[in-house]
This record gives C-alpha cells, sequence and structure tokens, in this order.
C-alpha cells in the first residue's frame, strides 16, 4: 500500500511512495515505538471482517509531537469507495471520545483529497477552515468534539 504513489499522492513524505521493503520496515518500526510511547493510541492495522484481509491502517495519534490528537486512515486502492475510511474513522472517534475520554480530535486532508473531505463530513466533523499547523503545508482541518 506505501509503495503505491497513488495511495501517497495526499500522504506524508511529499506524496512519494515508499521505495523498498527496508526503509517500509524502519518506518513502521518508528511507528511501533511511537505506539508504544502514547498508551492507546497509535496506528493500528485496518481488516475486512468477512475475510480478514488488511485494508489499511487506522490513526488515532498525537499529530506532529503536539497534544492535540489526530484520526486518519491509510487505505490500499482495492478498498476505496468502499466505506471503509468512514467505519474506521467512526469507530476510532468513538474509542477516542468515549474510551479514552478525549474531547477533541482533528482530522488535516489537503483541499485535493475530496475523499478524505467527504469522510470527515460523513462523520459529522466540523470544518475550521485550513491551517498550516501540522506538516508543513497548507491542510483543511476538521475537528470532532466530545
Amino acid at each position: 500500500m506505501y509503495g503505491d504513489p497513488e495511495v501517497m499522492r495526499y500522504l506524508g513524505n511529499d506524496g512519494q511512495a515508499v521505495p523498498d521493503l527496508e526503509t517500509l520496515r524502519e518506518r513502521l518500526g518508528s511507528l511501533l515505538a511511537r505506539n508504544e510511547e502514547n498508551e492507546g493510541l497509535g496506528f493500528c492495522a485496518a481488516e475486512e471482517l468477512a475475510t480478514g484481509e488488511v485494508m489499511g491502517t487506522g490513526i488515532l495519534h498525537p499529530i506532529q509531537e503536539t497534544e492535540t490528537i489526530e484520526v486518519g486512515w491509510h487505505l490500499r486502492r482495492a478498498a476505496w469507495g468502499r466505506g471503509f475510511a468512514t467505519e474506521i474513522g467512526a469507530r476510532l472517534l468513538r474509542y477516542g471520545h468515549e474510551e479514552l475520554g478525549l474531547g477533541r480530535i482533528v482530522a488535516v486532508a489537503f483541499a485535493a483529497n475530496v475523499a478524505s473531505l467527504r469522510v470527515m463530513r460523513k462523520l459529522g466533523m466540523s470544518h475550521r477552515g485550513t491551517t498550516d499547523a501540522y506538516y508543513g503545508v497548507e491542510l483543511e482541518l476538521y475537528e470532532s468534539n466530545r
């Protein structure tokens, strides 16, 4: 998934696909270490219940070393348009608000990433305008409050 340029188009690393398996292993190792630092938060695999096949990842973590918690989803192309992002987002928002007691959770996306923006609206998140506070680029900011 992270080696697919279409999947990576709106993700970090300047939209560049992960070049090789070794680089991917290093990045995943870093993500797993961050998961351990932030109890109850991090990246998780998102599986299709019927098949057990991994469709992508769900994300609920501090955004860029801040106290602000971000919800997100990364999906392989085969999962696009099938409702997985909305289901992942809904479950993570519910978990964050109800289980972890988080008051505010944000989501960010490029204005051109209309699919993710649509998911944020479906999740009932409120558009708060644009921001350049995260990831060093201008993004649309949505938020969910408990």
